[in-house]
């Protein structure tokens, strides 16, 4: 083989790996968006409990507080 097809192929094998590594990165990307749109609507939905906590019953503030250290929050 000629040494021009040698850096051909050398070349090429290296721009697979790039490509695969920009497919990993978008499909990274796109579960860091999804995350944080998750992210956002839990924040949400905090704000809006977080609202109206002080009208619940103290009985169930206290299950709820229970309900939230068991899962460490």
């Amino acid at each position: 083989m000629s040494k021009g097809y040698e850096q051909f192929k050398k070349v090429d094998a290296e721009l697979d790996k790039l490509l695969l590594y920009i497919e990993k990165l978008e499909e990274d990307y796109a579960r860091i968006k999804f995350l944080s749109s998750k992210r956002t609507k839990y924040k949400e939905a905090y704000e809006i409990f977080h609202d109206y906590f002080d009208e619940l019953p103290e009985d169930i503030k206290i299950e709820i507080d229970k309900e939230l250290r068991k899962l460490d929050l």
